[in-house]
């Protein structure tokens, strides 16, 4: 990528980085780069015809005059369009509202947001994941589209603070811990059928003062379990001197504020099933100050950055999934 390219793209992520920016940035690839604009449209709908597109417009808004929306994409030989909603930070949803307003499937609704978000129904895309594409099918651009298409890859990474990393490394050595951090913080930043969480703050005050620490906010969705619904604040973390990644749930007897005591109670009471319940990727140790789970495989030399952050998210859903299986037992 050229210097004067580079310097291009730093400078617009310098000053315009709000959400519409970012929209209206990625309409200008897609009118000025077809292979860019193809690339776009396949990571909503892998099976669109590509060929078969007449026009990517901005902010239009439906025949009915109540909603618009980033994206309206018509089609050559189709009568209906599709579209798609660009959100940063953004949590006002428009599920439902647009379908019935520009009179399509879901299936031609794109969503795109820069946090971790599902909802029933719907194929909903990150700008990380489509950060990512594009360092994959780089390769496939020629000429300028991949001069345009590296510039546009630095501008995306700057506006949506993502921070890269090829691997997290050896927990032992300190200046992989930012890497860990990073990971800890993304995995508990999350909502599946299980649960939905986000990362509160963190600390160093349940019982390992030599440790990292990611305070989690849980709430629970998950069948009859009495804890469905509610809201509790396991930690997850890396204690130093152990060398062991770990996931506690503290209770509320030790730290008032961020504890688990109604999940503390619930082993508890099924304490006498708690062998019964099998672990794959934790080791659970019973503390005086709540239940701590550690896991079980530390060793971060090998796989990628995704793969070891991988671990450490199915790490997080065993041990929130634990208390709900040990009462299933009873």
């Amino acid at each position: 990528m050229s210097d004067s390219i580079s310097s291009f793209f730093i400078n617009l992520s310098n000053r315009f980085y709000s959400e519409n920016d970012i929209s209206d940035i990625t309409w200008a690839m897609c009118q000025g780069s077809p292979a860019f604009r193809n690339h776009w449209l396949r990571f909503f709908f892998p099976n669109i015809d590509v060929d078969d597109v007449d026009t990517i417009a901005r902010e239009i808004t439906d025949n009915k005059g109540g909603s618009r929306v980033d994206f309206y994409i018509t089609m050559k030989s189709e009568e209906l369009p599709y579209i798609i909603e660009v959100k940063k930070y953004d949590a006002n949803h428009h599920f439902g509202q647009y379908e019935e307003a520009f009179d399509i499937d879901k299936s031609r609704f794109g969503y795109i947001v820069n946090y971790s978000l599902q909802e029933s129904g719907y194929t909903i895309k990150t700008w990380e994941g489509f950060y990512k594409s594009l360092k994959r099918g780089l390769k496939n651009f020629k000429g300028e589209d991949e001069i345009l298409v590296k510039g546009y890859i630095n501008y995306l990474k700057t506006v949506c603070g993502m921070v890269t990393f090829d691997k997290i490394g050896n927990i032992k050595e300190t200046k992989n811990l930012y890497a860990l951090t990073v990971a800890l913080r993304d995995i508990v930043k999350d909502s599946n059928d299980v649960y939905t969480s986000n990362e509160y703050t963190s600390n160093r005050r349940h019982g390992h003062d030599d440790s990292l620490q990611v305070v989690a906010q849980v709430k629970l969705k998950h069948g009859g379990s009495e804890l469905n619904g509610q809201i509790f604040w396991p930690t997850i973390g890396l204690w130093y001197k152990e060398e062991a990644i770990f996931i506690g749930y503290p209770s509320k007897d030790y730290d008032s504020w961020y504890g688990c005591q109604k999940v503390c109670d619930m082993i508890n009471t099924h304490k006498h099933s708690i062998n019964k319940v099998p672990l794959k990727y934790s080791t659970m140790e019973d503390g005086q100050d709540g239940y701590w789970f550690r896991l079980n495989d530390i060793d971060f030399e090998q796989g990628s950055y995704d793969e070891q952050k991988e671990l450490l998210r199915e790490f997080f859903r065993e041990v929130l999934m634990f208390p709900i299986r040990l009462e299933e037992l009873d």
